[in-house]
């Protein structure tokens, strides 16, 4: 019994272990450059312990990164958003940006949205979200005012759940290990890509349960 019991131990130990071993994001791979405010906004593209380059977009406009930084973090899912930068208190936010995201990918001309989408998701997640969403703000426009709207009236549309469980399941953040204010940036994306039929269907909320 005693001889088990620390099988069971050692077990436990060599687990703990393994899921506290933090992946390495790096951004190294250099997107198109779009910018509006004076600063960069989406896609930045980024890899995970050196793989396959992930678009993604930033969620905490208060941090920053510079092109072949390397950092610890984590990639969270659904199921993980209390491990997240703003966690779980932050649940409608993130699935409002995932959608905001999607937007941005399904643009045909992705220029011409940016930085307005970016700028209405960055939004979700600044301290003060009203000072924000102001024209004192650089970068903060009409378009990003508009886009923040459609967001919040996705969200809150009842007829729209079969997307909103769509987008939780693909929603991938990749959260940085120093929380710090001088921390590196978060970043959220969508695994796996959703195709160009499967936007369309996302964009009209008809994806069945059964489809997910």
């Amino acid at each position: 019994m005693k001889l088990r019991a620390l099988l069971i131990f050692a077990v436990l130990l060599v687990v703990s272990a393994v899921s506290a071993l933090a992946d390495t994001i790096a951004l190294d791979h250099n997107p198109p450059a779009y910018a509006q405010g004076g600063v960069y906004v989406m896609p930045y593209v980024i890899t995970v312990n050196g793989g396959k380059p992930i678009m993604v977009a930033c969620d905490s406009y208060n941090n920053e990164v510079t092109l072949g930084q390397t950092w610890d973090g984590a990639v969270n899912t659904w199921s993980t958003l209390q491990n997240t930068l703003f966690r779980m208190a932050y649940s409608e936010q993130y699935l409002e940006a995932a959608w905001l995201f999607l937007q941005f990918q399904s643009a045909p001309d992705k220029a011409t949205v940016a930085g307005d989408i970016n700028f209405a998701l960055w939004s979700l997640f600044v301290p003060n979200p009203t000072a924000f969403r102001s024209t004192s703000t650089p970068g903060w426009t009409t378009g990003a005012q508009d886009w923040f709207q459609k967001a919040f009236d996705w969200y809150h549309n009842p007829t729209q759940q079969p997307q909103r469980d769509a987008l939780a399941a693909a929603l991938r953040i990749y959260t940085p290990a120093d929380r710090s204010a001088t921390g590196p940036q978060e970043y959220i994306g969508l695994e796996p890509v959703p195709e160009p039929g499967t936007i369309a269907l996302l964009g009209t909320g008809l994806l069945c349960a059964g489809g997910l």
